[in-house]
């Protein structure tokens, strides 16, 4: 059964994550796209890198489907950030362009020293990566060098993930 209760309790931590990855990468948020895509009243843009980000409690192979309408219409990149029930959130990236969207999923979140967000593509050292601050540009080698560097990275962003939901533990917010 449908619990509309539950679904909003997820949507806002799924924005309240992309709110906090933006804060972590010290870059500004537009969100009031909802004049403009009223049916994405959820979405935010950042003005640089030109990318939307739209926090969802749906499974990645339904908001993909379903945010199709609005990366056609906004002409935009976006990464999609997924937190239904669960310990983890899951994220995709939607490149756009005239001829069609190129989709990449799974990412991996990574977190540098200093507390910067990465997107991975896999769990390997040969991965493609892309700062938040830097979206539209695939880097041509991951953050780290070492799988040690790895798998770092990929610990403290757990950590941040499991503080971000302890957080929202605290004040009430049902996860």
């Amino acid at each position: 059964m449908f619990n509309a209760t539950l679904k909003g309790a997820a949507d806002a931590r799924a924005r309240i994550l992309a709110e906090t990855l933006c804060d972590a990468a010290q870059l500004p948020l537009q969100t009031n796209l909802s004049v403009l895509f009223p049916a994405f009243h959820q979405s935010m843009h950042l003005s640089e890198p030109d990318l939307i980000l739209l926090p969802t409690s749906a499974s990645l192979p339904f908001a993909r489907r379903w945010s199709q309408p609005l990366i056609r219409e906004a002409r935009c990149d976006l990464l999609l950030i997924s937190w239904p029930a669960g310990p983890t959130p899951a994220f995709l990236r939607a490149a756009w362009s005239a001829e069609r969207t190129k989709w990449t999923a799974p990412l991996h979140l990574w977190m540098s020293v200093v507390g910067e967000p990465w997107f991975v593509m896999n769990e390997d050292v040969n991965a493609r990566a892309f700062r938040l601050t830097n979206a539209r540009h695939w880097q041509t080698s991951p953050p780290f060098e070492t799988r040690a560097e790895m798998r770092k990275g990929f610990e403290r962003a757990a950590c941040w993930i499991e503080n971000l939901k302890g957080d929202l533990d605290a004040v009430g917010a049902p996860s």
